[in-house]
């Protein structure tokens, strides 16, 4: 028996008229379905952005106070070490002086 014979003796049913009816409910419920997928979405967006924003600012106290550390090294030693060189030089100066007054020179 080929197809035609079989769709001849068996025709496929009409959908009654509670499906039908159906038809714009499920309409309904696929927008509300979608419109909650995209809320969850949304959420879970915000979510990430609220952690990123954590991070980022834990990143950025992270580097100020490293930026502080390091101006404050540079600060103190710096001074440190300048005021360190300019007495080094004026000893040597002075001694200089010294030893061109006693001859040693």
């Amino acid at each position: 028996m080929n197809l035609s014979h079989q769709l001849r003796a068996h025709p496929p049913a009409l959908p009654s008229l509670s499906e039908e009816s159906e038809a714009p409910e499920k309409s309904r419920r696929s927008w509300v379905n979608f419109s909650l997928a995209g809320l969850l979405l949304l959420q879970a967006f915000a979510a990430v952005v609220v952690f990123l924003l954590q991070i980022a600012t834990a990143l950025v106290i992270f580097l100020m106070l490293i930026l502080a550390f390091v101006a404050l090294h540079y600060l103190a030693w710096g001074r440190w070490l300048g005021e360190a060189i300019r007495q080094e030089v004026e000893d040597e100066e002075r001694e200089a002086e010294f030893r061109a007054r006693q001859g040693f020179g």
